[in-house]
């Protein structure tokens, strides 16, 4: 693309949007573990469903993702938010205590509480190294067993995002292209070259690593055990 100098004002408040969006938005602490507890709550219905327990599926695409099937896409356009929200639903009413726990936590907004990292920070390249330990203090606290704590209780999550880098097509980034700039001189530019709010953001990338736990009691003994 390119853009005359005097429409730089546009493209700046494109790429800050962009940057706010997933900063303040998408990688937001309570946004990522809603998503995590939802992706727990799919999993222990998947792990109920293949050991044969009595678990309540109404969509045919979700039964084909736990039987491992390919989905086409009118499976994907038919499995919507509706779909998996009256699941859960249903699925608040469950047998199974830990389906049925999450659930609840999940349609009242009881998510899990998060510690923050640096993904190069001595903290988290410790809970890396004592993740057995970690499991063990979660189990004592909660008196959930110490395998339902790895597999549905003990939450990392990982967001990345580089907020600006040039753009590329397909999968290879190869021959990437950057916005270039049209000066008032005729020469053409790279926009990261005449822009110190561009140059900010190229190229670094931005890593957040969160681990979910389930209530506050639990997130202090672990914040303690890691500093």
């Amino acid at each position: 693309d390119v853009e005359r100098s005097r429409g730089l004002g546009d493209v700046y408040k494109r790429q800050i949007s962009r940057y706010l969006m997933y900063t303040q938005v998408y990688f937001h602490h309570t946004v990522r573990g809603a998503m995590c507890l939802l992706e727990r709550i799919v999993k222990r219905a998947m792990d109920l469903y293949r050991d044969g327990k009595e678990i309540e599926i109404h969509s045919d695409s979700l039964r084909k993702i736990m039987d491992g099937e390919d989905l086409k896409v009118e499976d994907y356009l038919n499995m919507d938010d509706y779909t998996i929200i009256g699941h859960v639903l249903m699925w608040k009413n469950s047998k199974d205590k830990i389906l049925r726990t999450l659930c609840d936590r999940f349609l009242n907004r009881r998510l899990f509480k998060s510690l923050e990292f640096s993904a190069y920070s001595l903290s988290y390249q410790k809970f890396l190294e004592n993740k057995n330990v970690v499991i063990k203090i979660v189990s004592k606290e909660t008196g959930y067993d110490p395998e339902d704590v790895e597999k549905y209780y003990l939450m990392v999550d990982m967001s990345r995002d580089v907020p600006y880098k040039p753009y590329f097509y397909g999968e290879s980034e190869e021959g990437a292209e950057p916005i270039y700039v049209l000066m008032q001189n005729s020469k053409i530019a790279r926009i990261q070259d005449v822009s110190d709010i561009i140059r900010a953001l190229v190229g670094k990338e931005k890593i957040k690593v969160r681990i979910y736990l389930p209530d506050d009691r639990c997130r202090k003994r672990i914040r303690t055990f890691l500093s």
